[in-house]
């Protein structure tokens, strides 16, 4: 995964205030977390599909699926399938 401090710490000297990154952190937003990433592009891939399937402007029946594509090969693995969530 990133190292969250040198990106913060780049962050600051662009201009982005304590302030914003306070804000963040009360609206629920761990940056910290959100810089590190993931270790494995399934974990990735999970993530980004649980964060699509319980957002409040999704409908609830509408079937979320996550894949992985091998850039190399063009191999299509299926990660998660919206049909059983």
């Amino acid at each position: 995964g990133l190292k969250a401090e040198p990106v913060l710490e780049h962050m600051k000297e662009q201009g982005i205030t304590d302030e914003t990154l306070n804000t963040l952190a009360f609206s629920g937003i761990d940056i910290k977390s959100w810089l590190h990433g993931f270790d494995s592009v399934n974990e990735s891939v999970k993530h980004s599909v649980d964060t699509i399937t319980h957002h409040p402007l999704m409908p609830k029946d509408v079937p979320v699926h996550g894949l992985v594509i091998d850039p190399k090969t063009g191999k299509l693995d299926l990660i998660v399938d919206g049909y059983e969530r």
